[in-house]
């Protein structure tokens, strides 16, 4: 999956394809495939889809979809997409919100069969800073466990990791590596010694995660971004031989200009409800650079309180990788 989300793609549509296929197998019934919808929130807290994808859908299927979504309960929208990222089963935010007879019939016909009972979403801003949410069909209602969501949050990271990629797909490779971790070209930032030693440290946890048999090991090894700025994309040169491109990444709110980089990096994902852990995973800093990090942003804004950050960040509203996807 992590591999599949990462292969090149010249569009969203491909990207999606790419993702639902490699996903499809946790889907019971084939003939019910996943999909990806980009949405945004109105302001009377419905959702506005302004596009879907998938493979093996037909059009009659996504467009009942697209539909069914945008006319969901604003309760179950802001139940979901509240944090503006993770994991969730719609039965577990049905859970949470007061009974109603509408919403039992709108899981029955989830996907417009009624074999298929229950989805699961795994959600994100995308690279527009609109909603990206991968839409599974499951065929009972079910509620995640603990060591589940911690996987898919891991998933999520990299689900929305390589759909911001899209965005930069024209820009140049910042460096060139072997599989073996060997620098064969590097520029502007990636030249110094410090990046060449990390990019080399992140090829390496690549392939030992290709070789790792226990899923929860090979991601815990296979990080989001490199130093809070690079992905690593696996390709193919005009000579069949493997190579690893570092393209930029960034991910981080148009911030007070007091914070650096890395500081509005963390406070990007801060505002998507992320903890200490996750935000180490997804930058490749360790735990300890983050904690501090996070100390040093609420010394800067002057607040004491972790919430108060993410009530800042949504002021803020906008990302700088805002660009469109062509």
């Amino acid at each position: 999956m992590v591999e599949a989300a990462y292969a090149a793609a010249s569009n969203r549509d491909d990207w999606a394809a790419a993702v639902t296929t490699a996903i499809a197998p946790l889907v019971p019934d084939r003939s019910m495939p996943p999909f990806v919808l980009w949405s945004s929130m109105t302001s009377s807290g419905r959702q506005d889809v302004e596009a879907i994808a998938g493979v093996g859908a037909t059009p009659e299927l996504l467009e009942m979809n697209r539909a069914m979504h945008a006319t969901a309960p604003p309760a179950i929208v802001q139940s979901l997409w509240a944090d503006h990222a993770g994991v969730a089963t719609l039965s577990e935010a049905l859970a949470s919100i007061p009974p109603d007879p509408i919403w039992a019939e709108m899981m029955a016909n989830l996907v417009g069969d009624p074999r298929i009972a229950d989805s699961l979403a795994l959600y994100f801003r995308g690279a527009l800073g609109k909603i990206v949410t991968l839409i599974v069909p499951l065929a009972a209602p079910r509620a995640l466990e603990r060591i589940e969501h911690e996987r898919l949050l891991r998933l999520v990271t990299h689900v929305s990791a390589s759909e911001r990629l899209l965005a930069q797909r024209a820009a140049p490779a910042e460096a060139i590596l072997r599989p073996d971790g060997v620098v064969l070209h590097a520029e502007g930032d990636a030249t110094t010694t410090s990046a060449r030693d990390d990019l080399r440290d992140h090829v390496l946890r690549i392939e030992r995660a290709r070789r790792e048999e226990e899923a929860d090991d090979a991601l815990e090894l296979w990080r989001g971004m490199v130093d809070g700025r690079w992905s690593l994309v696996d390709e193919i040169d005009t000579d069949g031989k493997r190579l690893f491109v570092a393209r930029e990444n960034p991910r981080q709110l148009i911030a007070p200009h007091a914070l650096t980089v890395r500081e509005k990096q963390v406070l990007a994902l801060v505002y998507e409800g992320k903890s200490n852990k996750l935000i180490s995973y997804d930058l490749g800093f360790s735990k300890s650079v983050v904690s501090a990090l996070v100390g040093s942003i609420l010394e800067k804004l002057g607040m004491t309180h972790r919430a108060e950050l993410i009530d800042i960040a949504t002021s803020m509203g906008a990302f700088d990788d805002a660009r469109a996807l062509r």
